[in-house]
């Protein structure tokens, strides 16, 4: 994790504002990725690498846009599971 980034939001925002928003982006990442059955997918990748950009955290990103690829190609079984290891540490 970019602990830099993260120290930028907090400082412009202030800890208990960055709080939330780190909330809401787990509950974010535990809406799209919770779930093995969900039909928009390759949306929901392509959706959260900005986000995850933002608070630092290339690796999410990074995995997102395996996921996405992943869709595309029909291999998307074996990045949900990643997904939802990375989901876990949250």
């Amino acid at each position: 994790m970019d602990t830099a980034a993260l120290d930028e939001i907090r400082e412009a925002m202030g800890e208990a504002r960055t709080l939330d928003l780190l909330a809401l982006v787990a509950a974010d990442l535990n809406r799209r990725f919770g779930s093995e059955a969900s039909q928009d997918l390759a949306f929901d990748a392509h959706a959260m690498p900005g986000t995850a950009g933002l608070f630092g955290v290339r690796m999410l990103a990074g995995v997102c846009r395996e996921v996405e690829a992943a869709c595309q190609s029909g291999a998307a079984l074996h990045h949900i599971e990643s997904m939802r290891r990375f989901n876990n540490r949250f």
